[in-house]
């Protein structure tokens, strides 16, 4: 791959790990970005796996550190949430095995489609009480299109702070270690089935892992000077355009 164009792919890849870090969301805007620069999906969706489960855990490690949660309360939420990484972890198995029997374009579409929504989601702003059975639902819902599309896991960590109407910051660093998790597992399920794709792609791989890992402890960092509800709309506003081109790329002219 020309310097040019890792270069580029570097700073994309920065400033979407650094919005990610400091608004919860916005990575996987990333997945339609490359795509419609004419990536496929099978190189793309797996080394944004991998790098989101680097940057997920520099991100646990970062927020642990900044928000001062003692290593006992993390201890205790992550065997809080075992329910919400079992279900996690099956609905991503379940979105891979969609993956291997999917057509490529119907793939793309769902990518498409799949900003298009969480962009509306974003943007509307959804509140709703705190259930057990709900919050375990949006985390299948979630991690399938976490592997689907390295996107959409985001999101959740916003909606927890809905569901228990509280800051949330204590537990920033689990649900940052959660994303981690489901990320990682769905990459050995694409590594296994489709490793041809993007094994050969080591620029890429190190490009995107360097840049998330090098935006993470500044996304965590600078968090508290960022407008966040302005900030989240711009994502969910960015996400709807970027689902509305790849879309119109893929339906019109390669369809």
């Amino acid at each position: 791959m020309e310097l040019f164009a890792l270069l580029i792919i570097f700073i994309l890849g920065f400033i979407a790990a650094y919005i990610d870090s400091a608004y919860k969301m916005g990575y996987g805007l990333l997945t339609p970005i490359l795509i419609i620069l004419n990536f496929h999906p099978l190189t793309i969706v797996p080394i944004l796996l991998l790098a989101q489960m680097f940057a997920g855990f520099s991100k646990t490690v970062y927020y642990y550190m900044y928000s001062g949660v003692e290593y006992a309360i993390l201890k205790e939420e992550i065997k809080i949430n075992s329910l919400f990484i079992i279900f996690g972890l099956i609905s991503a198995l379940v979105g891979i095995f969609v993956v291997v029997i999917l057509p490529v374009y119907l793939w793309i579409i769902y990518i498409g489609i799949s900003a298009i929504i969480g962009g509306i989601i974003i943007l509307s702003n959804i509140k709703f009480y705190f259930k057990a059975k709900r919050l375990y639902f949006l985390s299948c819902i979630s991690s399938f299109n976490q592997a689907v599309t390295a996107a959409g896991y985001g999101p959740i960590a916003t909606y927890k702070q809905f569901l228990k109407k509280e800051t949330y910051e204590k537990n920033e660093a689990i649900t940052y270690f959660l994303e981690a998790m489901i990320s990682g597992f769905a990459f050995l399920f694409y590594f296994v089935f489709f490793k041809e794709y993007f094994l050969s792609e080591i620029e890429l791989i190190l490009v995107l892992i360097i840049s998330a890992i090098i935006s993470t402890p500044l996304g965590a960092l600078f968090k508290k000077y960022v407008r966040e509800l302005t900030g989240i709309k711009i994502i969910g506003l960015i996400s709807i355009i970027l689902g509305i081109v790849l879309l119109t790329k893929i339906i019109i002219f390669d369809f």
